[in-house]
């Protein structure tokens, strides 16, 4: 007399058909027991989700979203199949699923997870998941991350689920994504990510402990830990990524490799850090970062992404900039880019683009190759904000002498005005002159000062008559 049980039943309705086997006992309590199987199958799952979205509560609702996303997926996508059997006892807390599946919108997704007195702060939650999806380039595309749209071929996760009702640890959480190159008839790329995980929902806080991100040559390891994650993400965290071959690396993935005029550059990369950050802001400190026969190391933060503001102290050993620019095609035409000529550039930008520059920080090479000048000892400053930039003092140590200066570009009227003051001192023009054009056409020693002002026109033909000029 207590107990009904619903025994093959089936319904249909919403473009879904349901069918299974339900029994509930103690119907005379509050806290009944229910049991059972059910299956659940449709042809639209994107027009449920969207349909779930329009009764929840906020207005942005993300089953609405996904769901509109997903309506323009293949049919083969949209076709859904739920199968699950339960156990739910509500007087003791516990609920079983020793069998769960799901089929659909490319995942193929596995299960099973216990709990038990789940009404006491002591209840306990265990279980297991393995999720696969293969030929997931229309499911990526219809969430807009069109960089790896084109890539991803299978992506495998796997995790077990052990804790609480307050805290809960994935271990082991196992990420693998096997990458295809189109451009290439090579084997695919798999990448896989471990980590431990721990989900503390009452301090709101997600940690990745010793993750490790590994395959086409790369090896990443860290730990990452995200507080009022709830709310808006507080991450903290560190990273070391072991040298490894970035162009190579590129390659595999099928992403294009910049064109450089050496082949042999982005062949040793690495990279160590902490960091810091939210959805407004980023801190990068004892940042080390290897690029092949560079070092360089420093701290960059930046605030309120909306209108962002950046602070950063960068230096670098040593670093030859000719072997990452593009290939020369007519070494007569090129001229040398120097702190001058890239500020006539920065001039001819947008009014707009050079007020909203906010920045303070300050550069250091130890040796500098540019358009085959060698200078060592290069120190600048820069500070801009609200349009007034500048770069000041500009110093290094050229060919036995000496180049400083300063320079300033104020954008805070209609039009940019740029102004250089330059002082070269005891430069030796004989070597300047070998390795700029591979031979001695001038001798003796250069001693130099420059005071120059321009507006944004007069910086465009300066630069135009800088371009044609003939040495």
């Amino acid at each position: 007399a207590h107990q009904f049980t619903l025994d093959n039943f089936k319904a249909n309705g919403l473009g879904m058909n349901l069918s299974g086997t339900v029994t509930a006992g103690n119907l005379q309590s509050d806290a009944p027991r229910i049991q059972g199987d059910i299956n659940a199958t449709g042809a639209d799952l994107p027009v449920l989700m969207e349909l779930a979205g329009r009764f929840q509560a906020q207005k942005d609702a993300a089953l609405l979203d996904y769901g509109k996303r997903f309506g323009s997926l293949p049919q083969d996508y949209k076709k859904f199949l739920l199968a699950a059997k339960f156990d739910l006892d509500q007087k003791s807390g516990n609920l079983s699923l020793p069998e769960l599946s799901f089929n659909g919108l490319g995942l193929n997704v596995k299960g099973d997870m216990h709990s038990k007195n789940m009404q006491s702060p002591k209840g306990s939650i265990n279980g297991n998941f393995d999720i696969s999806g293969r030929n997931l380039e229309p499911v990526v595309s219809a969430l807009e991350y069109q960089e790896i749209a084109g890539g991803l071929r299978d992506i495998h996760i796997e995790t077990g689920i052990n804790g609480d009702r307050k805290n809960l640890d994935l271990k082991p959480l196992v990420v693998t994504a096997s990458f295809l190159n189109k451009k290439s008839s090579s084997a695919p790329i798999n990448l896989s990510l471990k980590a431990d995980t721990n989900i503390d929902l009452d301090a709101e806080r997600l940690r990745l402990d010793q993750f490790s991100l590994n395959g086409a040559g790369l090896d990443a390891r860290g730990n990452i830990t995200a507080d009022k994650f709830l709310q808006g993400p507080e991450i903290t965290g560190a990273v070391n990524v072991a040298p490894f071959n970035l162009r190579n690396f590129m390659s595999s993935l099928g992403m294009e490799v910049p064109d450089t005029a050496d082949k042999q550059v982005l062949t040793k990369v690495a990279l160590s850090s902490r960091f810091s950050g939210s959805a407004k802001r980023m801190n990068i400190d004892d940042l080390k970062f290897v690029l092949d026969d560079s070092n360089l190391q420093g701290n960059l933060s930046v605030t309120d992404f909306d209108k962002p503001a950046s602070t950063f102290t960068i230096t670098i050993d040593r670093i030859n900039a000719d072997r990452y620019m593009k290939p020369v095609q007519d070494e007569k035409k090129t001229k040398p880019v120097t702190p001058e000529t890239a500020a006539v550039a920065a001039v001819q930008l947008p009014v707009d683009t050079l007020r909203s520059l906010n920045t303070s920080g300050t550069f250091k090479i130890g040796e500098f190759i540019v358009s085959k000048i060698r200078m060592t000892n290069v120190s600048m400053t820069i500070n801009g904000k609200d349009g007034d930039i500048s770069i000041s003092p500009v110093s290094a140590d050229l060919y036995q002498g000496t180049h400083t200066g300063d320079i300033k570009v104020n954008a805070t009227g209609k039009v940019p005005r740029l102004t250089i003051n330059t002082v070269l001192k005891g430069v030796q023009l004989e070597p300047l002159m070998v390795d700029y054009k591979g031979k001695a056409s001038m001798t003796g020693t250069a001693n130099l000062s420059l005071a120059a002002v321009a507006r944004h026109e007069r910086a465009q033909r300066f630069a135009a008559e800088g371009r044609e000029t003939r040495e």
